[in-house]
């Protein structure tokens, strides 16, 4: 039986202190990525780290890793242009790509509850449901058994299911 959404515990993993925001993630990355540069941390937009280079690993270290700390890292750009930097910190954004996580620590693993398949789409000027009644503006859909439905604007709606109840009923 696969788990429903509704069985993953979001304050569980943070503790109480745990919260979560509901953001369009392209501004939320940008908001991040601008208050980085404005802290004094060298940003480089439309660039892709290549690969990182790594220090001996330190004998004494009590880690399970092959390698040692970063030091530097190449890049490219879409015009072609390539380059390399040295580093005293690196910070992962490549997204669900995780570079350091699948191509060098071999590490990267997934919380099952959230391995979900969205399937959406956006409506425009669809008109207002049930107007003069106590439901006048909710969404109106039908509900699909072992989904569940998200909707993030009333323009924007989104079915969730998932991973493996979707690979089943093929």
């Amino acid at each position: 039986m696969c788990p429903s959404l509704s069985d993953t515990d979001f304050i569980a993993a943070g503790g109480p202190g745990g919260y979560a925001w509901n953001v369009v993630r392209s501004e939320a990355d940008d908001l991040l990525f601008k208050h980085a540069a404005e802290c004094g941390v060298k940003t480089f937009d439309e660039t892709k780290v290549a690969s990182i280079e790594f220090g001996s690993r330190d004998p004494a270290s009590t880690h399970d890793v092959e390698f040692g700390r970063p030091v530097s890292a190449t890049w490219t750009r879409k015009d072609g242009s390539t380059g390399a930097i040295s580093l005293d910190y690196v910070v992962d954004a490549s997204g669900r790509q995780g570079l350091i996580s699948t191509k060098y620590l071999k590490n990267r693993s997934y919380n099952q509850g959230l391995r979900n398949i969205a399937s959406w789409g956006y409506w425009k000027g669809g008109g207002v449901h049930a107007i003069g009644t106590f439901k006048e503006g909710a969404p109106y859909f039908e509900a699909l058994k072992g989904t569940s439905l998200a909707i993030a604007d009333c323009a924007d709606i989104a079915v969730l299911t998932p991973r493996d109840s979707l690979i089943f009923r093929r």
